[in-house]
């Protein structure tokens, strides 16, 4: 029974960033409820603790969208993404939120740092994508 359980836990998803410091914080804010009504250090950190998880939940949501609206159409949410440009593509069209993110990944600040991690020789087969994107840039269209 005890290896059933332990081959049950190593086939399951791996959880992401966002969703392994929610968990830790949700047992956190259970200790901070112990200690709320004794400390004023325990309330404030409580009252943080619930912001920072509202801000997880929030941009959990935002990759859920993304992934069902984007990703269908070859779009891929990397942990470089601005957050900002994130939850602007929740709530427009899809095709308005094509456009949010033809603008991004044309923006000079995102394709420097998309020629940075093209030098490591693992990326370089598709540095002729980023040529193109600059040269595209370059043109405006």
């Amino acid at each position: 029974m005890v290896i059933y359980t332990h081959l049950s836990l190593m086939t399951k998803k791996p959880k992401n960033r966002q969703e392994h410091l929610r968990d830790q914080l949700s047992g956190l804010r259970t200790l901070m409820n112990l200690a709320a009504p004794f400390s004023s250090k325990a309330r404030e950190a409580k009252a943080d603790i619930a912001r920072i998880q509202a801000e997880i939940d929030e941009k959990l949501k935002a990759q859920e969208v993304f992934i069902e609206r984007y990703a269908p159409d070859g779009w891929s949410l990397f942990a470089g993404m601005a957050t900002p440009t994130l939850f602007a593509l929740v709530d427009p069209t899809k095709e308005e939120g094509t456009a949010i993110l033809t603008r991004y990944h044309l923006e000079p600040d995102t394709l420097h740092a998309l020629w940075q991690r093209l030098k490591s020789e693992k990326l370089r087969p598709w540095f002729d994508i980023y040529v193109t994107a600059m040269e595209r840039a370059k043109a405006q269209d």
